[in-house]
């Protein structure tokens, strides 16, 4: 026999053992689950992830294979600090625009993919939006001009939603 036979407090014991696994692995999950909302700026609009907690930031497009052309994630942060972006374990390459607490452009910066270089922002900000890298450029919109951005809630902006 290659398993022995579970019976009374053991059964008990193991069964809420696995019950435990359970829950903790969908209680993790639900840590990376990010709201989704639109994001227009310069006349564009990209649907974009929100980071908004100290562990959705952390996680940020780790892992990612993928990210489609009109998508993009928006960290948001309490107060305009100086922020610093890195791309370990990032697959994607990407460019990220630093925003004021006004959701004014000031800054637009490159980033490689898998890379610990640090990416900070010039001046404080308060939000920060990752895209494809060239985004930016493709679109026309200069962090010179000083465009301002947007997020548009939609009326369910849960993550199981489209």
């Amino acid at each position: 026999m290659l398993f022995p036979t579970l019976s009374g407090g053991r059964l008990r014991l193991f069964l809420g053992f696995i019950a435990f696994v359970c829950l903790a692995t969908n209680a993790n999950a639900d840590l990376y689950a990010f709201d989704i909302a639109k994001f227009e700026i310069g006349g564009k609009q990209l649907k974009v992830e929100l980071a908004q907690t100290p562990v959705q930031r952390s996680r940020g497009l780790m892992w990612r294979e993928h990210l489609d052309e009109d998508a993009g994630m928006l960290f948001v942060f309490n107060n305009a600090e100086p922020l610093c972006f890195w791309m370990r374990n990032t697959l994607v390459p990407l460019s990220i625009g630093f925003f004021d607490a006004e959701f004014v452009l000031m800054q637009v910066t490159d980033m490689h993919p898998l890379s610990d270089q640090t990416h900070c922002s010039d001046r404080p900000a308060q939000y920060a939006l990752e895209v494809n890298q060239g985004w930016f450029e493709r679109q026309q919109i200069r962090a010179q001009d000083q465009p301002r951005g947007r997020i548009i809630l939609d009326q369910d902006s849960s993550p199981d939603k489209d």
